[in-house]
């Protein structure tokens, strides 16, 4: 997964995505591969809760299930950790998320040390839209 973590982060950063902490959490990045990284979601854990972060499928993959698979993926491994609600914070992807019953929430909802542990506390501008899935 070491030899993923530069093509992760052109990826992320082509798709204006941080790449903030990912180095440091690689472990808990999820690649879907065909070769090569086509696409990616980071999860970030803290007690009993998760953050998904980082979504990004490459252009040319799109439309083929890749991100629902992904994120599919880490909701599973979520509950394997025996996380009770996964966050998330979006600025393009609501409707996206909503699909999977993920609703809105203040950002102060999200629990104070998994904002804290997770890069996105910085790297999300306050704009963003926060949300919520029970688990």
């Amino acid at each position: 997964m070491a030899a993923d973590l530069p093509s992760i982060e052109k990826l992320l950063s082509e798709n204006g995505l941080p790449t903030d902490g990912v180095a440091e959490r690689l472990s808990t990045f999820f690649v879907a591969d065909a070769g090569s990284v086509g696409g990616v979601i980071g999860m970030e854990l803290s007690g009993a809760a998760a953050m998904l972060r980082s979504l990004v499928v490459l252009g040319e993959r799109r439309k083929q299930g890749l991100g629902n698979a992904l994120v599919d993926y880490a909701l599973a491994q979520s509950r394997k950790e025996r996380a009770t609600a996964t966050y998330l914070l979006t600025n393009t992807a609501a409707d996206f998320a909503a699909r999977w019953g993920f609703t809105q929430i203040p950002r102060g909802d999200i629990p104070a040390d998994l904002l804290q542990r997770s890069a996105l506390s910085y790297a999300c501008p306050d704009t963003s839209t926060c949300m919520k899935l029970g688990l």
